[in-house]
């Protein structure tokens, strides 16, 4: 029998030429999905509104789309996945992923965010607004020189009141936290909120697209972003993380991959269940059989040295939102990062 320690090891020692051919498998899998006509493969509802969508080819899945709280149920789409990932006999970890709002859509991912369940929801936003002079993502929240914002439906069904409280710097994670109150007002010309709740909106500036951090120490600064995260998640039960870029797969999927699998490495214990949670009978789809030799004081067993949770966890990634980890640099930076956890975690 091995150690976790001596599996993850040699995990993550695999050489460049054996990690891009898995990332090959796993790629395409994925194009076989995006070309299926099979139902757990349609993403009907993104092309019924090509104005709600940053880019033209990415697309939530149909089966698990977010759909918004709303009276007509042709305009409840949203470029927003529900992802589910867990270690058997662990807790349940959910997540939104989700595409970097646009002009025409902060109303929408607003009202998405005041529908989660809890007092308290936590926005990861991995992107820049603008690279160069291409956006990236819109400015969708309050910041210091415009500390309210209102944003409202098309119809006035509804408007979302934000105001910004408190900015903070946290420099282990190398992000900005800016903590704010959103007021959720249904109908629009509502007198009184209909349900109000506090922001935690964390912006992380140093991972431009189609790349993986390349300052010195990222690895550090993307698993401590990870914990901070789950630190300002306080409402129990935890409603999911919000986590955003730009288009909402690759930087995305590789921050969820991290923290999932950073997770089963040092907090592996059973959480009170989520409000959010698959059926049963799909439940075994999001279940990374793998992640549990990751946790504290496992054994592996020869047979079990060949197995993969980095693997098998993107792979479960992009059964749930097509494109996850977008490329062989950013799907390195996964096991560079977990490689790390080895040398800082006890």
């Amino acid at each position: 029998m091995h150690t976790r320690r001596q599996f993850t090891t040699l995990l993550v020692s695999e050489s460049p030429s054996h990690i891009a051919h898995k990332f090959e498998q796993i790629r395409a899998t994925c194009t076989d999905h995006i070309y299926s006509s099979e139902p757990d493969w349609t993403s009907t509802n993104a092309e019924l509104h090509p104005s709600k969508n940053r880019y033209t080819n990415v697309h939530p899945w149909d089966r698990n789309r977010v759909r918004l709280p709303t009276s007509d149920p042709s305009q409840n789409y949203i470029n927003a996945s529900h992802v589910y990932l867990q270690a058997p006999g662990g807790e349940m970890h959910c997540y939104t992923a989700a595409q970097g709002p646009t002009t025409h859509t902060t109303a929408d991912f607003w009202l998405m965010i005041a529908s989660d369940v809890g007092a308290v929801s936590v926005i990861v936003m991995l992107t820049q607004t603008y690279e160069g002079h291409v956006e990236k993502c819109a400015q969708y929240w309050p910041t210091n020189d415009r500390p309210s914002a209102t944003y409202r439906a098309i119809d006035n069904s509804y408007k979302c009141v934000l105001t910004l409280t408190e900015v903070d710097i946290d420099r282990t994670a190398n992000c900005t936290i800016s903590t704010m109150t959103l007021d959720l007002y249904r109908p629009a010309l509502s007198l009184q909120p209909t349900s109000s709740k506090t922001v935690r909106h964390i912006h992380f500036k140093h991972w431009s697209d189609h790349s993986a951090p390349g300052a010195a120490g990222s690895e550090d600064s993307v698993l401590a972003l990870a914990r901070l995260a789950n630190r300002l998640n306080t409402a129990i039960p935890p409603p999911p993380i919000t986590v955003h870029c730009s288009a909402g797969i690759g930087r995305t999927g590789t921050f969820i991959a991290i923290d999932f699998l950073q997770s089963c490495y040092l907090n592996p214990a059973p959480s009170p269940s989520l409000t959010i949670s698959p059926s049963a009978s799909s439940a075994s789809k999001y279940i990374v059989n793998s992640s549990a030799l990751l946790f504290p004081n496992s054994t592996i067993s020869d047979a079990e040295l060949d197995s993969d949770p980095i693997y098998d966890t993107v792979s479960a990634l992009r059964h749930q939102r097509m494109l996850m980890v977008h490329n062989i640099a950013q799907y390195n930076f996964i096991y560079k990062s977990i490689a790390r956890l080895l040398c800082t975690a006890p």
